[in-house]
């Protein structure tokens, strides 16, 4: 069957997950937020295992050793810095809001948003790309 019927639905959950969270306020629930948490940590994990499975594989075998250790080195950094992006999202979104003049508490949900609705956005690419993920040819021996 391939990635795909996990990875589809996975990317859409993921991207909705954090649109969803996106409109957290300071008077949401804590079970409202779980309920979010929730739906974007199920679209994380639905696409990561067949993708997980299917990016080494796709070398020629002889170069398998050289594309899982080059994924699990780029997976490092990648990592780093789409949380040093949304962290620095978080902080400037949260001190615009303490410049205008809002409490802490209400600067950092506006920062927290910001930082949601940039994932988002990046969560947007994750939608696109799904379809173009194929399926591994059985054959690939060399």
């Amino acid at each position: 069957m391939g990635p795909r019927p996990l990875v589809i639905p996975g990317a859409l959950l993921l991207c909705g997950g954090q649109w969803w969270l996106s409109r957290v306020d300071a008077d949401t629930s804590l079970d409202l937020v779980v309920a979010m948490h929730v739906v974007f940590r199920i679209g994380m994990a639905m696409p990561m295992t067949p993708l997980m499975t299917l990016s080494p594989g796709s070398p020629p075998r002889r170069l398998y050793a050289h594309g899982s250790a080059i994924m699990n080195t780029l997976q490092q950094p990648a990592g780093a810095m789409g949380t040093a992006l949304l962290v620095a999202a978080l902080s400037l979104g949260a001190a615009v809001a303490m410049s205008a003049g809002d409490a802490l508490a209400t600067a950092q949900v506006a920062g927290a948003q910001k930082a949601f609705v940039l994932g988002g956005r990046l969560g947007l690419v994750a939608v696109v790309c799904p379809p173009f993920v194929r399926r591994l040819r059985q054959d690939a021996t060399t």
